[in-house]
């Protein structure tokens, strides 16, 4: 589904509502022949499934009792030709021996994840995973742990970066015990609080970081798509640091603090998606 006209906010919604409900009716009923199906966010929104064969699919398609028709119907009463909204979908049969998959240092994405998977060895050397088909099983993959840690490794060492500048300070007799008594008095010099507040912010939003981290992976939701937004928002956060307790510039700051709340957005978005269309 392509947005064709952003602004027409009661066309597209819709229609990509309508997707999750039936992936979520799909995945609670992997007698119709659907195997695994993955969603992609952006301007362009792309759905890839797989399924057993073409003739459940076109018999889940034309089922008048499934989500599908009637989504499909009320597209074409709300949209049809008018512009607002872009559809387009294809169909490929795939014999057994006519493809080939090949998953190397990645997470197991689009028919890997619909697959069993074996990692043949020779002499010692991993090959390309070889998959084979199966049910419907749920799929998680610590890597999107990693983002956290390295956001939670910056952290550290900003709340370490905080003592060395008040002791630094204390001894070029700028301050005082009694200055942190109440928090921070007037009479801290600038440096040395921007420390603190750069630690603080990496307190309040990265919280909802790391909950939607651990939401992708409790529920099998963590994909290459969620683990690379989920890198961009750490690099983004550090940036943001160092801009902070370096020269300072509010704009730069704003445009980067800005941006990795864009893909913080983007997480939650994915997320909840995604448990829309597996939740029982």
């Amino acid at each position: 589904m392509r947005i064709n006209q952003p602004l027409k906010v009661h066309k597209w919604m819709p229609v990509a509502a309508a997707m999750p409900r039936m992936l979520k009716e799909l995945f609670r009923q992997p007698e119709l022949g659907f195997l695994h199906g993955e969603l992609w966010l952006a301007r362009t929104i792309v759905v890839l499934q797989y399924w057993r064969s073409m003739e459940q699919l076109i018999a889940y398609a034309k089922n008048k009792e499934a989500a599908h028709l009637p989504a499909w119907q009320a597209f074409n009463r709300a949209v049809g030709t008018n512009g607002s909204v872009g559809i387009w979908h294809e169909t490929y049969a795939a014999s057994p021996g006519s493809y080939e998959n090949i998953y190397v240092t990645c997470l197991p994405s689009a028919w890997a994840r619909s697959a069993r998977c074996m990692s043949p060895r020779v002499a010692g050397r991993p090959l390309p995973l070889a998959c084979a088909p199966t049910q419907v099983r749920p799929d998680t993959s610590i890597e999107i742990f990693y983002p956290t840690f390295a956001l939670a490794a910056w952290t550290l060492l900003v709340l370490l970066l905080i003592p060395v500048i008040r002791v630094r300070s204390a001894l070029q007799r700028e301050i005082g015990p009694d200055d942190f008594k109440f928090g921070e008095s007037t009479s801290v010099p600038s440096y040395v609080s921007i420390p603190n507040r750069n630690f603080m912010n990496l307190l309040e939003l990265p919280m909802l970081f790391y909950v939607v981290c651990l939401l992708l992976y409790v529920t099998a939701g963590a994909t290459n798509q969620t683990v690379e937004i989920a890198w961009a928002y750490v690099v983004l956060r550090v940036l943001h640091s160092v801009i902070h307790l370096s020269y300072n510039h509010v704009i730069h700051r704003l445009v980067v603090f800005s941006l990795s709340n864009v893909a913080l957005v983007s997480l939650w978005l994915l997320a909840g998606l995604h448990v829309a269309a597996v939740a029982p």
